[in-house]
């Protein structure tokens, strides 16, 4: 009996392992780079702008690190319910633990973000 179950806990897990790719096969969440940013100096939040289709939402938008030399942005772009391929500039705020100052404003690759 001991067997038999672990030899059908390699075949379990390769079928939990496909459920999960298959259903992070369907969504429709990908992560994007703000084409600029809004700011000031003594500003301790920042709207990024990002290019994207008529009916696609920002799924989240968020500071994923921050040091005394940048601060790193990711934003999750949610394309389900894209209506066409018609251009559209989306908004979300993100907050700062300490104000902007000279620090620069990067992609999560480490790409600059542009100042608007």
């Amino acid at each position: 009996m001991n067997g038999q179950r672990r030899r059908s806990r390699p075949a379990l897990w390769i079928a939990v392992v496909g459920l999960v790719c298959a259903l992070a096969a369907c969504t429709d969440t990908v992560t994007v780079s703000p084409s600029t940013y809004s700011g000031k100096p003594d500003s301790q939040a920042l709207t990024l702008h990002v290019d994207a289709s008529a009916g696609d939402t920002i799924a989240e938008a968020k500071v994923a690190e921050e040091d005394d030399e940048r601060v790193v942005i990711e934003v999750l772009l949610d394309e389900s319910e894209r209506e066409s391929d018609d251009p559209a500039t989306l908004e979300a705020t993100v907050a700062l633990d300490r104000v902007l100052g000279t620090r620069e404003v990067v992609d999560t690759e480490g790409r600059a973000i542009p100042q608007a």
